[in-house]
């Protein structure tokens, strides 16, 4: 779903409707941000420089976290597979043992939309260039 959320790799930062601290590769939002940035120890050890150490972080600060996880392109793609790991580990569990459409369902439903339109034409296209059924 990266390639949906990120208009095809082109963004890496929420610019509809722009919503400050949404981003990487997967559009997450910032609270997710935080908690992946905190999961790698490099830039963990600049969190607080980057949100603050108390109150709420500005949008400025927000955005920066955001462009931090977006310098290193791994850490932007990485995003997905850390939130389906941290975030959706039943759909992570029925996509290994192979259950794949009820897999996406779960996955969409973790991540909070619907699995349909849009969406649903990336997964067909995702599962054909795969040759998964």
């Amino acid at each position: 779903m990266i390639l949906f959320e990120s208009g095809n790799l082109k963004y890496a930062k929420n610019h509809f409707p722009g919503r400050p601290g949404q981003g990487t590769r997967n559009m997450q939002m910032f609270e997710f941000n935080v908690e992946y940035a905190k999961s790698i120890p490099a830039i963990a050890s600049q969190l607080d420089g980057l949100i603050g150490t108390g109150g709420t972080p500005t949008d400025a600060q927000k955005d920066g976290l955001v462009a931090k996880l977006n310098e290193n392109r791994e850490i932007s793609i990485g995003s997905g597979p850390w939130f389906m790991a941290t975030k959706c580990g039943e759909a992570l569990k029925m996509f290994a043992a192979g259950s794949v459409e009820p897999a996406f369902e779960a996955y969409m439903a973790c991540v909070g939309v619907g699995a349909d339109g849009a969406r649903r034409e990336y997964w067909t296209r995702a599962k054909e260039a795969f040759g998964v059924s």
